[in-house]
């Protein structure tokens, strides 16, 4: 149970998200198998290695795919993603 939260809309965003993370299915957002993900890293990884992979995915991943199902991303959007970096003088390997 989680209280404290304004409005009955962040209460029902916040269960919604709860939901999702623990179905882990693929109807889910992007940022919320981000969260899963890094929650799994945070007991695996140094905690260098750790923040290193945080910033980079928050950096250059979660702005293009965050609010995305997974199930609606294709390999016509990674494409678009990618070059979307690659304009911007990002590399794709760091």
């Amino acid at each position: 149970m989680k209280r404290g939260l304004k409005t009955k809309r962040l209460a029902q965003d916040f269960e919604r998200n709860f939901l999702e993370k623990s179905q882990a299915d693929c109807t889910m957002l992007f940022v919320n198998l981000y969260d899963l993900y890094m929650e799994d890293c945070l007991t695996r990884l140094k905690p260098t290695t750790y923040e290193n992979k945080k910033v980079l995915i928050e950096l250059k991943i979660l702005p293009y795919f965050k609010d995305k199902e997974l199930n609606k991303i294709e390999p016509s959007m990674v494409r678009q993603w990618q070059n979307q970096l690659m304009q911007q003088n990002y590399s794709l390997h760091t």
